[in-house]
């Protein structure tokens, strides 16, 4: 094994953790996305190959036991993007509050300076955007951090590391101290007080010291600099593509081979990769680096640190000059053809079959930009009649969007920058600045990153477009869509069937959501008696000023008078609806704009004919009143119609639930002579049965009760048993889920209420999970239970020793290596901390 190569080697290791934003922007709910099933979506998936692990990382000893349980984020430099923030705020509250106390940990250990650094806000590359945009991006980022984090960055990730002179001015300006590249974008260095400059192109620079890159001139004669750190490349591509991952041993043998023995002064080891390199790309590529951050770095003579702190201790002594790419429109690290990625067919493409093309870049970006132009000309014009200054308006807007549209974020927003509080002045305003929040998402990177402009990461960067278009309408006597969808025309899919114009006709145009819509919503969700949840009021605020149950012409429905608020926008609207049943699975809704006397017009006109009034007679009837057009459960979205056709079928599914009942009921001998002649049940039979037998194994796992010992599973074990010996397949994992949730519970009443009889409810929740052997998510469990371990060291051995050992065996059955916490319960070291 090789030793410490030097004492005064720094290693920082940069994860940039990221995922682009797949929330509707609509409902800000991410839609179900099949090519994650299981999983919900692809952020739930990778929440849980990676996200999670990482900020509660498994460190095993020899035998499989856990020895420590370590917060990775607190030993790596990171940035997350706001979005993927955003969402883990939203979502997992929990996963994003150990995000931020990693940060404000490092900051105690660091000389003040926290492992996070920020990163431009929608992931757009800088060196393609017009100056406002890339300005804009940068401040939004950097407030979104102080917001979050509550302190200022000290660095800036850049969106695929995309820079040009432009970019590193606005970075300048906005107070930005460093910034990390690849070594392939610097072309060569020379010392900061002059002399010759040295040819480093080709990744060949020294990245184990930082560096100064130099942009323009200020007013005052004064350059501007930027201090730029390289990330080792050989090491790095290592890390993300060549399963370094897979030994913590090897990891630190190759990390120890990047420093240079012969070096006195202090040198860094630079590393820098997508954070999702760590579980999701690499499985279990967190724990690699647990175990080598707990145990290996120290021990081979590095000093983990991030680059806030290594720059007080490091200081640039050579200057920088960056590759320049095409024409200067900048570089990045995962375009060999500087940021062609992103606006031509230039080679650079990921999964993409033999014989395609990126043609349709060009096109997508050249759309997106007249878009975006005309937007930003009826901002300028309109926001002016409102705003003081509208792009000082727009760069301050985060305030609103971190905080997730909160009504007292919007009313000191409006407060600082309207021109006037008296009219619609407010709603007017917000309206144009969601469409400038929704013109800048529509420029996410990821979009042009992969094979084709079909894939999910394009679809939704048009979803921002047609958002941003919808919000302009009330703005503009042309109509910006259909500008918008005749560019798209000329943007063509490798399918060789579609266009960007028919990919938004058939995906995003039955995902626009309108006032009328979420009307229908909520009166189709009403009749049926469902709870509506947010993501179905497609972002509105609702009031019912009336509502009730009627009967036209022999068919039951709903009416009423709905008040509506969008929660963005503070757009206000008040329709009245009426939702009839016109067959079984036919329901149909009428909108307009408020008029109480609607209702009783139908009423009277229905009554002036007569009674048996045919269906074609009155839906003329109900749409000269209401007028068109008529919307229905097929205007819903998927998720609703879904959950709608669960809700159709639901009596129909317990009839069935009755009819199996009884027939394992009266099969329970056949059954068993089955079973005792060595014989499979016919699968009409079998099927039945095994239905009837795994609810009631999950309804008897779901109502266990502590203490969870013998008499109080019984009947869990009984079912079980009978299931079994009936030779009937139960399914596992249902039951498995049902133990880990009562797991759950009594870890974290050990925890939070030091309650000894919860203790004694796990250690036989485990072993009735062993009896059984079900596969039981110990998960939370685990972690829970590092915390109940922690406050033991914090205690010491302050507490009841009887309890200690209970806790402790505890501990061992949920897998914990407990000797060195016997060990440390008694004598805490100084340094408790994993």
């Amino acid at each position: 094994m090789l030793e410490a190569r030097h004492p005064d080697v720094r290693l920082v290791l940069h994860g940039h953790f990221y995922q682009p934003p797949r929330e509707s922007p609509w409902t800000d709910a991410i839609p179900e996305q099949s090519s994650a099933h299981p999983d919900h979506d692809w952020n739930e998936r990778i929440l849980v190959q990676c996200y999670r692990p990482n900020t509660a990382s498994r460190v095993l000893d020899g035998y499989g036991r856990i020895r420590r349980i370590v917060n990775n984020f607190e030993h790596m430099s990171f940035n997350v993007g706001p979005t993927l923030l955003t969402w883990l705020e939203r979502e997992h509250a929990d996963i994003y509050a150990r995000i931020l106390e990693a940060d404000r940990r490092s900051r105690a250990a660091r000389s003040g300076h926290g492992n996070a650094i920020a990163q431009a806000f929608n992931h757009m590359i800088l060196p393609l955007a017009n100056e406002r945009d890339r300005c804009t991006q940068v401040r939004w980022g950097l407030r979104d951090f102080e917001l979050r984090f509550g302190r200022a960055a000290e660095g800036m990730w850049l969106p695929e590391t995309a820079i040009h002179a432009d970019t590193i001015d606005a970075l300048v300006d906005c107070g930005v101290r460093f910034t990390i590249l690849s070594p392939y974008q610097a072309r060569r260095v020379r010392p900061l007080d002059g002399g010759d400059w040295q040819d480093v192109g080709g990744g060949r620079i020294d990245a184990r010291v930082p560096y100064v890159v130099r942009g323009s001139q200020r007013p005052d004669g004064s350059r501007r600099e930027l201090a730029v750190f390289f990330y080792d490349g050989p090491v790095s591509q290592a890390i993300a593509f060549e399963s370094l991952l897979r030994s913590a041993d090897t990891l630190a043998e190759r990390l120890a081979l990047v420093a240079d023995p012969a070096r006195e002064a202090v040198q860094v080891v630079s590393v820098a990769v997508d954070g999702e390199t760590f579980g999701h790309h690499e499985a279990f590529g967190d724990m690699c680096l647990a175990s080598f951050f707990s145990d290996k770095a120290r021990a081979r003579g590095f000093r983990a640190t991030n680059y806030g702190e290594l720059l007080d201790e490091l200081r640039p002594t050579h200057e920088v000059e960056l590759e320049t790419g095409a024409d200067g429109e900048g570089t990045a690290w995962s375009c060999a053809h500087g940021v062609g990625r992103w606006t031509r067919d230039c080679g650079c493409s990921t999964g993409a079959p033999e014989g395609w093309n990126q043609a349709w870049r060009g096109p997508l970006r050249l759309a997106l930009d007249r878009l975006r132009d005309a937007v930003a000309e009826l901002f300028e014009r309109r926001g002016a009649r409102l705003l003081k200054d509208p792009w000082a308006a727009r760069d301050e807007y985060v305030d609103v969007v971190v905080r997730d549209a909160d009504p007292a974020a919007q009313e000191e927003f409006l407060e600082r920058h309207l021109r006037s509080s008296t009219g619609n002045g407010g709603a007017e305003a917000l309206t144009l600045l969601e469409a400038q929040r929704h013109s800048m998402a529509m420029y996410t990177s990821c979009a042009w990153f992969f094979a084709d402009v079909t894939g999910i990461e394009t679809v939704q960067n048009l979803r921002y477009a047609a958002r941003c278009a919808q919000l302009m309408r009330e703005f503009s006597a042309a109509h910006l869509e259909n500008a918008f969808l005749a560019d798209l025309a000329e943007v063509h899919s490798n399918n060789g069937r579609d266009t960007g114009t028919s990919i938004y006709d058939n995906w995003i145009r039955p995902d626009i959501r309108t006032p009328r819509l979420a009307v229908t919503s909520r009166a189709v969700f009403e009749w049926l008696g469902l709870e509506p949840e947010r993501e179905q009021s497609y972002g509105y605020e609702m009031q019912e000023a009336s509502s009730e149950a009627v009967v036209v012409c022999g068919h039951g429905g709903r009416r009423g008078h709905l008040q509506l608020r969008h929660r963005w926008t503070g757009e206000m609207g008040e329709y009245s609806y009426i939702a009839l049943q016109l067959a079984p699975r036919h329901l149909a809704c009428w909108v307009a704009g408020a008029d109480f006397s609607r209702h009783e017009q139908l009423a009277r006109e229905c009554a002036r004919l007569r009674s048996d009034l045919g269906r074609v007679d009155l839906m003329r009837i109900l749409t000269d009143l209401y007028g068109v057009p008529v919307s229905g459960i097929g205007d819903l979205l998927h998720a609703q119609r879904r959950r709608i056709a669960e809700c159709l079928a639901a009596e129909r599914i317990s009839a069935m639930r009755v009819h199996y009942r009884a027939l394992y009921d009266d099969s329970m001998d056949l059954l068993r002579d089955f079973a005792e002649m060595g014989l499979e049940p016919p699968a009409e039979l079998r099927i039945a049965c095994e239905f009837s037998a795994q609810k009631d194994v999950e309804e008897a796992a779901g109502n266990l009760q502590p203490p969870f010992d013998a008499e109080s599973t019984a009947h869990l074990r009984t079912t079980l048993t009978t299931a079994r010996e009936l030779g009937l397949r139960i399914r596992p994992e249902p039951v498995a889920a049902c133990i880990s949730r009562h797991l759950e519970t009594q870890v974290r009443g050990l925890v939070e209420r030091s309650e000894m009889a919860c203790c004694r409810a796990a250690h036989a929740l485990l072993a009735l999970a062993e009896e059984m052997q079900l596969q039981v998510d110990r998960t939370e469990a685990e972690e829970l239970m590092n915390m109940r371990l922690q406050q033991l060291l914090l205690s010491g051995a302050s507490d009841d020793t009887s309890g200690v050992e209970e806790i402790l065996e505890l501990a061992s059955h949920l897998n914990f290596a407990v000797d060195e916490w016997k060990a440390a319960a008694v004598a805490p070291p100084s340094d408790t901390r994993a």
